[in-house]
């Protein structure tokens, strides 16, 4: 089940287009099993769902540009980085994942601490993280790169970094217990929670690409504020 949003008023979307994605009694249905992220008491997915991630990826509005995020290895998805299309960017779980996921547009969560050095990058193993323009300059995805998102960019050689955020942000940064994703409390839980109750009728895919299409000229769009590529 998919929630199509033509003009978001969050802060940090203010002005984008938006989407969240979910699975009918189980919110997290669309994430998968191995996202650290996602409460216990959730089981996620085990598989892609590959008409919709072909959905998502030719989803780009008119003159503008489209990303989003995915917990899934980029082994299911790395063949869709292209000029033109979505770009898909790998949340990595930690350090290490990141490093080892460089090859792709990577985004990792990190905490208030990490950022010793001037409040805007850190240096890991020779490998740059940008921190998200949006924590420090009050700005927000439109306005982000000039009009091109950092996450939009497919091409570029280093990661972006968030820092933890949330109710439940404690529990993001833990390597003993499972839960903390943002979108289990606040505005973005009741959107989702919308959208696991049918918000929208009629399969994702055809839903999307309808959305997309009719976009006004030049919209930046955020699929998944909420969600994933799982097939449920």
């Amino acid at each position: 089940m998919i929630k199509l949003v033509k003009k978001s008023t969050a802060k940090k979307t203010t002005y984008c287009a938006v989407t969240y994605r979910a699975g009918g009694a189980d919110k997290f249905a669309t994430c998968p099993k191995t996202c650290n992220l996602k409460p216990d008491s959730s089981k996620g997915a085990e598989e892609i769902d590959y008409s919709y991630l072909d959905a998502v990826s030719d989803s780009v509005p008119r003159g503008g540009v489209s990303f989003t995020y995915s917990h899934f290895n980029p082994s299911f998805w790395k063949h869709k980085l292209k000029a033109g299309k979505t770009a898909i960017n790998y949340s990595a779980k930690n350090i290490a994942d990141m490093l080892l996921h460089s090859f792709v547009p990577v985004v990792i969560n990190v905490k208030e601490t990490f950022w010793k050095t001037n409040g805007k990058s850190e240096n890991v193993n020779d490998f740059k993280i940008v921190r998200c323009p949006a924590e420090y300059n009050n700005s927000n995805c439109r306005d982000c790169g000039n009009g091109k998102p950092l996450c939009s960019r497919i091409d570029r050689d280093y990661a972006i970094g968030f820092t933890d955020h949330g109710t439940y942000k404690k529990k993001a940064g833990s390597q003993t217990e499972d839960g903390g994703c943002y979108a289990t409390a606040g505005n973005v839980k009741l959107h989702w929670e919308a959208t696991a109750n049918g918000a929208e009728a009629g399969k994702d895919e055809i839903q999307l690409l309808k959305f997309a299409e009719e976009l006004p000229y030049g919209t930046v769009l955020r699929h998944h504020i909420a969600g994933d590529f799982g097939k449920v």
